[in-house]
């Protein structure tokens, strides 16, 4: 996808895509509510992973990509490592209940951590997708929405029709290539 369509397209809809599952964690208890939702995570966080390599590559020279790949590594973790302490810490100093969510009668502050790892994840996002950038040209554009519509399935068997079926055969002539 991220061939044919550029990393920023995939990138973008992935980063916007990953406040939202902390968020549903507020909204339901529903055991396969809360399963789906956790694969839209796996989904959008292995699409972001991968468009965010990919921009790595493509930004940085060859002769100093394995140390632009180190920092980049070094930072992820140091990111992970960060975020953990922070929530727990957070955890030891919110209130115990959720009363901010009314007096619901859960025992527990996570409802607070998922609520501010939502929003910041949500302001990060927001803040950031405006500057990525593709190096490359993609061979097709498509706006988000159409790419939602075509991951989730609403258009996909229709949009790999004629992706493979509709595809005009190579030409011969080097100038159109």
């Amino acid at each position: 996808m991220t061939d044919i369509y550029g990393n920023r397209l995939i990138l973008i809809l992935t980063s916007i895509s990953l406040p939202i599952v902390p968020m549903v964690w507020l909204l339901t208890d529903n055991f396969w509510a809360l399963l789906m939702f956790q694969a839209l995570s796996g989904l959008s966080w292995s699409g972001f992973t991968l468009c965010a390599g990919n921009l790595l590559y493509e930004l940085v020279p060859r002769t100093r990509r394995a140390a632009y790949v180190a920092f980049h590594n070094v930072g992820t973790a140091a990111g992970v490592f960060v975020g953990a302490m922070a929530g727990a810490g957070l955890a030891l100093v919110l209130p115990p209940r959720a009363v901010l969510f009314g007096d619901s009668g859960v025992v527990s502050n996570l409802l607070y951590l998922f609520l501010l790892s939502g929003l910041a994840r949500g302001v990060i996002a927001t803040l950031l997708a405006r500057r990525i950038r593709d190096i490359r040209k993609p061979r097709k554009t498509m706006t988000a929405r159409v790419l939602v519509m075509r991951v989730t399935g609403f258009n996909a068997m229709l949009g790999s029709i004629y992706d493979f079926v509709g595809r005009t055969p190579p030409s011969d002539d080097p100038d159109e290539k």
